[in-house]
């Protein structure tokens, strides 16, 4: 019993490092889509907004 809850923090451990790194990634990736848009419309600021923004706001 006690290896089985052993075992399903360290994978909860691992699932939470490789989420944040996703959130990371997806955060980079969401600004440099801004950066590339603004680019389209002459300097003009852009801000993405929809459901992965809210996903991020909460990490």
């Amino acid at each position: 019993m006690v290896e089985k809850q052993t075992e399903a923090q360290e994978q909860i451990a691992k699932a939470g490092q490789e989420l944040q790194t996703v959130v990371t990634s997806t955060k980079e990736l969401q600004k440099q889509l801004e950066e590339e848009i603004s680019k389209k419309y002459d300097g003009r600021r852009v801000n993405i907004m929809g459901g992965i923004t809210a996903a991020l706001a909460n990490r």
